[in-house]
């Protein structure tokens, strides 16, 4: 399990700052949403296959994660209608699934 699942979500709400998760559905994350209170985080579960890399939209930005990979590694694009894009494709589907667990 990368380093990154240990101290980034912890930061991000000390800093403040929600977040809206969509993942497989799985033990491990059945087990990662029981911190969804104290992190500040919403889930809500998908049925499909491994998912292997992450993304984050915020701003005008877009962040991509490998974070399986040794070293992980990301790539920011930085574009208004990029971001605004995968943004209205990621609510499509957040409003289409069930309610948020955790």
């Amino acid at each position: 399990r990368p380093v990154f699942y240990e101290t980034y979500p912890a930061e991000r709400a000390r800093r403040g700052i929600t977040f809206k998760s969509i993942t497989r559905d799985s033990p491990v994350a059945r087990e990662f949403v029981k911190n969804n209170r104290r992190y500040l985080r919403e889930s809500k579960f998908i049925t499909a296959g491994d998912l292997r890399t992450e993304f984050t939209i915020y701003g005008d930005k877009v962040a991509l994660f490998s974070l399986r990979r040794r070293p992980p590694f990301a790539v920011l694009i930085e574009d208004h209608d990029v971001a605004e894009t995968l943004r209205v494709v990621w609510q499509e589907l957040w409003e289409r699934l069930g309610p948020a667990v955790g």
